[in-house]
């Protein structure tokens, strides 16, 4: 055997060992078709059809051909996440992928009910320890990993860039869905932001799109009033109505998510939603190849993804700062 040979054939060798200490075997499963099943909240609206499009891509893009070695079965948790869940669990895929705080609870209670086991994956789920669903970032144990939101602490910085776009601010309406948890520390994070800024903060929580419409109007009576979005299914689906609000009662808003400056909200300050769903995807792949899940660390986004919307803050008359232009990833002209 040739030098050449003999390197590649020893760098070959190396990067078996490598993944086998990783505990994951890269060699392709042919032995018969994988099934992954996705618990995705909401009815099959557009923000989630385009979320599991850059799923499956990114399978398809480590390996996995669709059909001939994976199908991926979707669930839409609707109105009743817990049914859906139990139907989910029942079909016996080999992962399941759940999304966000109640997907994954859901997930959990049916696998319990139905006495099964199954690795799982959860997506955009806000602190994971103090839910109860992994042991530890670094060492999840069980047989559930993922893929984390930010640190609560992110939902103070949306109060201070806030106030950093609207120096005149004096108070903050909190909108979220009353009925979708809502982690304490993330209020925590916010009351100490707010306590810091001299603002005061006014509880916009509502159940339906009605409610919310009221509130949000109830709390911008007068001036200095600005808007901080919480994530969740609802206020998701409800971004236009809540976009529209703000426009016509002049509330410069701070949101979580692209979906919101995409229907015409201020700022999204938040995390890359669509790269969680790649990073969801790379969880999947390793245990599809063998890997434990109880040993794959869940992954916690940290580069702050930014979406401003230039024409909603035209039309408020706001005056974007730079350093703000400067680290945003995308700008709405």
């Amino acid at each position: 055997m040739n030098r050449q040979a003999f390197l590649s054939a020893l760098g070959a060798i190396g990067l078996e060992l490598g993944l086998a200490a990783a505990g994951i075997a890269r060699a392709q499963p042919v032995d018969r078709v994988r099934r992954v099943s996705v618990l995705l909240l909401g009815t099959g609206d557009a923000p989630g059809r385009a979320l599991l499009s850059v799923f499956r891509e990114r399978l398809q893009q480590l390996g996995w051909a669709a059909e001939r070695q994976l199908q991926i079965d979707v669930h839409w948790a609707g109105n009743d996440a817990g049914r859906t869940a139990g139907d989910l669990v029942r079909s016996a895929p080999d992962v399941v992928v759940a999304q966000g705080t109640v997907g994954i609870r859901e997930a959990l209670e049916a696998m319990k009910l139905d006495k099964r086991t199954i690795p799982t994956v959860f997506v955009q789920l806000a602190d994971p320890v103090s839910a109860k669903v992994v042991t530890s970032l670094e060492r999840p144990g069980g047989h559930v990993t993922g893929v984390a939101n930010f640190p609560a602490s992110i939902n103070g910085d949306r109060v201070r860039v806030l106030k950093d776009i609207a120096p005149h601010l004096g108070r903050v309406l909190l909108v979220h869905d009353r009925s979708y948890p809502t982690p304490p520390a993330f209020m925590r994070a916010v009351e100490a932001a707010a306590a810091s800024l001299a603002l005061e903060l006014r509880d916009a929580g509502a159940r339906d799109a009605d409610e919310l419409e009221q509130r949000i109007r109830e709390g911008a009576r007068g001036s200095g009033a600005g808007l901080v979005v919480f994530p969740s299914p609802f206020t998701v689906a409800e971004a236009e109505r809540i976009a529209r609000l703000a426009a016509e009662l002049r509330l410069p808003a701070v949101y979580p998510l692209p979906e919101y400056a995409a229907a015409g909200g201020l700022i999204a300050y938040g995390v890359d939603t669509p790269g969680m769903w790649k990073e969801a995807a790379r969880l999947v792949d390793d245990i599809l190849r063998g890997a434990d899940p109880a040993t794959l660390p869940v992954h916690v986004p940290t580069n702050v993804h930014i979406v401003v919307n230039a024409k909603a803050a035209r039309a408020l008359g706001l005056a974007l700062p730079q350093t703000l232009l400067a680290r945003a990833a995308k700008v709405i002209e």
